[in-house]
């Protein structure tokens, strides 16, 4: 508004002085003022008609100009970190048989400190290979270690278990007269349990090397701790049988004044026979839910059986007095047991090549050694 009012004012003003010099004209009759006639009284001096000031706004002037007000950045902050929601604990049955190997490996998952914080671990004892199959079938267990062909029988015929782990050890002993191999192999042979992995391999690797299986008198059993007996009372020439009971059996039958030890090695006989590694034997395996919802929880576990079996190698001292005490087993037979297994561990990814090697051999054998196929990519948790 003072801008406009600044230029009205200077013509009112103008207007006023123009009037005030000049007069005015106007059509209302009035008459004509005329000055007097000059005089001869001296010069005549004549003040300036005095005018109001012609009125004026003040002078509008722009606002200094200022800087902006200034002001600091808030101070740099963190972003806010926040805890991670807590991991709510699952609880998990493990199946753990009855063996220097497999409580070795497994026998400890219960008191793993890392594995604690993520789960609630109930051990269960199997003593025998029906309760690992019963066991996942009804769902009471989620966590084992077992035969590998077991394992992929259960996948094939629709239970959802995957393998984890693989944990390798000399398991399979054929014990005979000492001296004698392949070659001298004949008259009756005992094997634990008819169609088994132990009697599946003795027959394939026997014929890779020139015996003549069907020559053979196998005589099969239905308990380990039977053939032990046997074993120790002089009953046995030659048998396939498992550690911890190969030593055992071989122990009782020396003991008894009778000739019975290992003579052939079949983990060895079958990576001369394959071109494999290692034989993949024994795995840990878990059921496919705990796989696919708490890999967290898989990988503790797989982390507490490599350190388990490591505890073994690096003290069997130590490891040979707890497994007495746990199986029950006399110290001094595990003490010299353990070296002989030449225990590891290797995760699913880093045993693939032997696990495929050796369930295709099973499956060329008998195909129910593994549920009549193989089983597909999933069986195999990465």
């Amino acid at each position: 508004m003072q801008s406009m009012a600044r230029p009205i004012g200077l013509l009112l003003a103008a207007a006023t002085i123009a009037l005030t010099a000049c007069g005015s004209d106007g059509d209302d009759g009035s008459a004509a003022v005329t000055e007097p006639p000059p005089t001869n009284e001296g010069p005549e001096t004549t003040e300036p008609p005095v005018t109001d000031p012609p009125a004026t706004d003040p002078p509008v002037t722009d606002p200094p100009a200022t800087d902006p007000p200034v002001t600091e950045a808030p101070p740099a902050s963190e972003s806010p970190t926040t805890d991670a929601p807590a991991v709510e604990p699952v609880d998990i049955t493990v199946g753990v048989p009855f063996g220097v190997v497999q409580i070795a490996a497994l026998g400890s998952l219960a008191d793993d400190p890392d594995l604690a914080e993520l789960a609630t671990v109930t051990e269960q004892a199997i003593t025998a290979p029906d309760q690992l199959r019963t066991g996942f079938v009804a769902g009471d267990l989620d966590v084992a270690i077992l035969p590998t062909n077991i394992a992929a029988t259960l996948f094939t015929r629709g239970v959802d278990v995957r393998v984890l782990a693989v944990v390798d050890a000399q398991l399979l002993q054929v014990l005979g007269p000492a001296g004698s191999g392949w070659a001298e192999l004949d008259g009756v042979v005992d094997i634990p349990f008819q169609g088994d992995v132990a009697d599946l391999l003795f027959r394939q690797l026997a014929e890779e090397n020139g015996v003549d299986v069907g020559g053979l008198q196998v005589r099969y059993g239905t308990a380990l701790p039977d053939l032990v007996g046997a074993a120790a009372g002089g009953n046995v020439t030659a048998a396939v049988l498992p550690e911890h009971f190969a030593t055992a059996a071989s122990a009782q039958a020396s003991a008894n004044g009778h000739d019975l030890v290992p003579i052939i090695d079949l983990q060895s006989a079958w990576s001369e026979a394959t071109g494999g590694d290692r034989l993949p034997q024994i795995a840990v395996v878990a059921v496919g839910s705990l796989v696919d919802d708490r890999p967290d929880v898989v990988d503790a576990i797989r982390s507490a059986t490599a350190s388990a079996v490591a505890g073994v190698i690096d003290d069997p001292g130590a490891a040979a007095s707890a497994l007495a005490e746990e199986t029950g087993l006399p110290e001094p037979l595990i003490g010299g047991l353990l070296p002989r297994l030449d225990l590891a561990t290797r995760s699913t990814s880093e045993a693939r090549a032997d696990l495929d090697l050796f369930l295709a051999g099973l499956v060329a054998a008998n195909p129910e050694a593994v549920g009549g196929a193989l089983p597909d990519e999933a069986f195999f948790a990465a």
